[in-house]
């Protein structure tokens, strides 16, 4: 899966909140198991984590400040 999200790194995809609002992110980095989605295309902005061998996220920052809270069996 690592390999096939490596190939989209750069573009721009829709999110929808469990609020059911949208916003694009963008792809920035692609760890093992874990996607960073940034606002904007230099990785500035809101960064959103998804753990993506597990099923849960969490957003960080914003421009309001947002939560900084981590998953709790998130680990760099």
């Amino acid at each position: 899966m690592e390999e096939e999200l490596q190939k989209v790194v750069g573009r721009q995809v829709p999110i929808k909140t469990r609020t059911g609002g949208r916003h694009l992110d963008f792809i920035n980095e692609v760890r093992p198991g874990v996607v960073v989605l940034t606002t904007n295309a230099d990785g500035s902005g809101r960064v959103t984590i998804l753990a993506v061998d597990c099923i849960e996220s969490f957003t960080a920052g914003g421009a309001s400040g947002g939560a900084d809270g981590a998953a709790p069996n998130w680990k760099q």
